[in-house]
């Protein structure tokens, strides 16, 4: 409910400023910065369980986002570092 909420509310500001915008499924931006289980499926790298997956995909997202933004990535604290990790890799 809340990502719908937001959504709406990120879309009413970009037209009321006539801004262009796309929004983007987090599911696409795994397959594309290959993060996410479905494209691990791919390599054979598969983890099974519910836990153990979420903890490699966010692992895989903050070790992609270091990678291309090593400055930026250095400067966030370890605890939330998985959380900003995705949010940039989405706003890319």
């Amino acid at each position: 409910f809340f990502f719908f909420l937001a959504q709406y509310v990120l879309e009413t500001l970009c037209f009321d400023r006539h801004k262009d915008y796309m929004f983007v499924s987090p599911r696409s931006v795994k397959a594309h910065f290959n993060t996410g289980k479905f494209a691990r499926k791919l390599t054979g790298s598969s983890v099974v369980g519910a836990k153990e997956n979420h903890t490699a995909i966010k692992k895989a997202a903050t070790e992609r986002a270091t990678e291309l933004f090593p400055d930026y990535m250095t400067r966030i604290i370890a605890t939330k570092r998985d959380d900003v990790s995705d949010a940039v890799l989405q706003a890319k």
